[in-house]
């Protein structure tokens, strides 16, 4: 459970504090996330972790430097490494890497694994097996973007079990000088600190419980079986995981991203075997109308992404039309219901496939990562993605990390409506202030009867929301006085804010701007602490807000008491 009172913590802190595998990192003023945005040296340097696909987090570069150490790498600032799970993940990586404009990349692929005579289980044996890929420095950018786009990089708890066990496992290449025999041979068990487990009972335990939440609550559906749910280490990697499956049956070529998706979905959906696609990043009716046009004058597309709501702009797409037009011209439909959670919208009807992160709030404890893909058992695509999935997944979700997910999922539900209830006294709250412009919420603006159609029976409308101030100004006051976590990620127990375009969009403010989403855009997450303590910690920060902000000032008392903000949201 999440501190009864909101709280910031110091630049560069890990969020949750003192956690070897968070996913969050505290930037808490409006300075350091531009200049986070710009990666200037300055803070590059007081940063010590980070969100896990942005950032190599310190037990991954552990294993990394021993790795390096291991193989007698000696220049370390010409060469790096990156660590995979798999083999065929790393030769993805590698064949990446390769197909850029140079002449002779010195790429390495590296397998470390336990030999047959170990004396370990074969649950530990298969988890100590790593892939390492060596490359040059003048790579770092490519190798950069491969491992935040794709989700296909090992684990902090993962990197921390292999790094324990290191000593005892032999290196293979194509390349004689990295292989290398073990270093160990008798294993120490009482020096093995994390004992491995084949994480099958949590796998399945976690495909039922997402199975039953994502069932629909619609007249004539079958409950979700299991077997169409597939479990992966990231959110984005099992996005990048449904469009190789996509490619593999032909149907990537041709794709719709419709509304303003997360910006590496459009980046994995680009990777993806040269697929091209038109985005319709407004989300609105007069978008649906062209697509709906150029379908009928013989345009064919193969899939259509979308998110319900978006992030962060909280629009909800309309699926009815969407799904109509799906059948009609013979497309695939997937919806990203990461912000909607599986609690408060009822989207499988609707769709062929639901995709999840389920590091935000299905976790909400910012301690490990996870993504799911669930199929429409009754879509006409059921048999064949399923089939294409099935036969290339591959069991990359580290047993720990599945134990943590499940532990933290257990009050899910619980944890989903009690943000549900403070998530809409704060947006309330803000909605009614002078110096916010708009308030994206899903209950909120255009789409908000959109919401009510997917709305399950007891949902509600979510942690999530953004605000638009009148200016930059009164955006970085707010953000700089809020006294709450601030940083990466959402769906966190505690409360979380971070300036959205100056995190993932900083250098191309004008063209995300054109979308309606505008530079100084604050997002909101609304945690488990105490609502009246949450609504204080809000209302302190608009006073602050009100002070700067000329137009507001004149006309709102700024002396006015903080608990008169917070009681007439209460009554």
């Amino acid at each position: 459970m999440a501190s009864l009172i909101p709280r910031s913590f110091p630049l560069g802190e890990s969020l949750p504090p003192n956690s070897p595998h968070a996913v969050s990192v505290s930037l808490p003023t409006w300075e350091s996330v531009t200049a986070w945005g710009k990666r200037e040296q300055w803070i590059i340097n007081k940063m010590t972790t980070g969100y896990p696909r942005f950032f190599i987090n310190t037990k991954i570069r552990q294993l990394s430097d021993a790795v390096l150490h291991r193989l007698n790498v000696t220049m370390p600032k010409e060469i790096n490494s990156m660590v995979f799970v798999s083999e065929a993940s790393a030769v993805r990586f590698v064949e990446t890497l390769s197909m850029q404009n140079t002449d002779d990349p010195h790429v390495e692929l590296i397998k470390f694994f336990l030999p047959k005579k170990s004396g370990l289980p074969l649950a530990d044996a298969y988890w100590a097996a790593f892939n390492v890929v060596l490359y040059p420095t003048g790579l770092a950018k490519e190798a950069a973007a491969y491992w935040r786009d794709t989700g296909d990089g090992i684990s902090t708890r993962h990197a921390e079990f292999c790094l324990d066990r290191l000593d005892y496992l032999q290196s293979e290449s194509t390349n004689p000088t990295f292989c290398t025999p073990p270093i160990r041979f008798t294993i120490a068990e009482t020096r093995l600190a994390t004992p491995c487990s084949s994480g099958v009972a949590e796998r399945r335990v976690l495909q039922e419980f997402i199975a039953d939440l994502t069932s629909s609550e619609q007249p004539g559906q079958r409950k979700v079986n299991p077997e169409s749910v597939f479990l992966y280490p990231r959110g984005m990697s099992a996005i990048y995981s449904v469009m190789r499956a996509l490619a593999s049956i032909g149907r990537p070529s041709r794709v719709v991203a419709y509304g303003w998706l997360y910006s590496e979905t459009i980046k994995v959906i680009q990777r993806s075997n040269g697929a091209s696609f038109t985005f319709y990043g407004g989300g609105t009716e007069e978008e649906l109308d062209k697509l709906e046009t150029e379908l009928a004058a013989g345009k064919r597309i193969q899939a259509l992404f979308c998110e319900l709501p978006g992030n962060p702009k909280l629009l909800t797409p309309d699926l009815h039309r969407i799904r109509k037009l799906a059948d009609k011209y013979n497309f695939i439909v997937l919806c990203d219901e990461t912000v909607g959670t599986f609690v408060n919208v009822d989207i499988l009807p609707y769709v062929d496939i639901v995709m999840s992160s389920l590091t935000k709030m299905f976790s909400g404890y910012a301690d490990v990562m996870g993504g799911s893909i669930v199929l429409n058992q009754q879509s006409r695509y059921h048999d064949l993605i399923h089939s294409t999935l099935a036969a290339e997944y591959e069991d990359t979700c580290f047993p720990l990390d599945l134990v943590a997910l499940r532990q933290n999922s257990l009050d899910f539900v619980q944890r989903s409506h009690r943000s549900n209830h403070s998530g809409k006294l704060v947006a309330e709250l803000l909605a009614a202030h002078p110096s916010v412009v708009r308030l994206n919420y899903p209950s909120m603006g255009s789409t908000a009867q959109l919401y009510e159609r997917y709305r399950r029976r007891n949902g509600g409308y979510g942690h999530l929301m953004s605000i638009i101030f009148r200016n930059q100004e009164a955006a970085s006051c707010f953000y700089d006085s809020l006294d709450a976590c601030k940083g990466t990620s959402f769906g966190t127990n505690f409360t979380l804010a971070i300036p959205y375009v100056q995190l993932a969009h900083y250098h191309e403010q004008d063209w995300v701007e054109s979308y309606g989403v505008p530079r100084h855009i604050v997002r909101l997450s609304v945690g488990l602490e105490d609502p009246g303590e949450i609504l204080k910690t809000v209302a302190r920060a608009l006073a602050e807000v009100e002070k700067i902000d000329q137009p507001v000032a004149n006309v709102v008392d700024i002396k006015q008491p903080v608990q008169v903000a917070v009681e007439s949201v209460l009554s």
